[in-house]
């Protein structure tokens, strides 16, 4: 009698939570109709922010500039709250500075929303955006025709940008690509640079932790102009280059402040000039097992 009592009181229970849980679904849809009848005056939309794929809460936001990247170029948004979106469709940009270089103050975060493919080049699309704090869906751009990547993301300051899913066995061309730009943790170790012939100052001025292209495959490199001129990094693993093939490597450290240098299995045999390779540079520790340096060579 006393289970059948307690019984009787606990479904009577579970019945009323049930109605406030139904109440409460009501509510919440009126709620949401409410939200999606706000009006649109004054040029106000409500878009949803999200990091790739991780949906976030509604968000007023008032759009600002709208445009494409280039001639018939993907779409893109930007709003107030310095969030740029940029929708599907193709890319090649060929001028040094970005599209959106008159909206630095404000630009803080790039969306990518949709799949996106890159031509011939993409030479400066983000250089110099000095408030911009992040950017999102970098795997949506399919980059295996691009050729030319220079001052792609110069002067940039991030803590982390990942790029290892990019195809970049086509690109010949990274010059200054990194220029100037402080990027806490670069993802690019497994970058395909078989068809890389020039790197010139890809990486001057750039400041990070650690950076290993060891597994970089440069038989076709011939432009290491100032390479790494002025970088500050604590650790740079360039062993095993296949360096035979480099004509002219000139400055490649100069200025530069690096605190572990690896260079095992360098081989400077054929290289016709090596000049200022070390001038003016503090490196605390350099590994040179099995690397071939000429002893004629004016290294400073």
């Amino acid at each position: 009698m006393i289970e059948n009592l307690i019984f009787s009181k606990s479904h009577k229970g579970c019945e009323l939570m049930n109605y406030k849980r139904r109440c409460k679904v009501k509510n919440r849809k009126k709620s949401d109709i409410v939200k999606k009848r706000i009006s649109t005056r004054k040029e106000k939309t409500i878009r949803k922010t999200y990091s790739y794929h991780e949906y976030l809460m509604p968000k007023i936001a008032d759009k600002i500039g709208s445009g494409t990247i280039g001639s018939d170029g993907s779409p893109w948004t930007l709003y107030d709250d310095g969030v740029l979106e940029i929708g599907a469709g193709f890319i090649n940009w060929t001028s040094f500075l970005s599209p959106w270089q008159c909206y630095n103050e404000i630009l803080t975060h790039i969306i990518i929303t949709g799949p996106i493919i890159a031509k011939n080049d993409l030479s400066g699309l983000f250089s110099h955006l000095i408030k911009l704090k992040r950017i999102d869906g970098l795997d949506l751009i399919d980059t295996s025709r691009v050729r030319n990547m220079s001052y792609l993301f110069s002067g940039l300051r991030l803590k982390s940008l990942d790029l290892s899913r990019w195809d970049t066995q086509n690109v010949i061309s990274m010059d200054r690509t990194f220029a100037c730009a402080e990027i806490d943790n670069l993802k690019i170790t497994n970058w395909s640079t078989i068809s890389l012939w020039s790197i010139a100052q890809m990486f001057y001025n750039f400041k990070t932790e650690e950076l290993d292209l060891s597994h970089w495959n440069i038989s076709n490199l011939w432009d290491t102009y100032y390479v790494f001129e002025g970088a500050e990094i604590k650790r740079l693993d360039l062993s095993n280059w296949d360096t035979r093939n480099i004509q002219d490597i000139i400055g490649m450290f100069k200025n530069a402040n690096i605190s572990e240098l690896l260079l095992t299995n360098w081989n400077l045999s054929q290289t016709v000039r090596i000049n200022d390779l070390f001038k003016d540079a503090t490196i605390k520790n350099i590994e040179l097992t099995n690397a071939l340096i000429p002893v004629d060579t004016h290294i400073t």
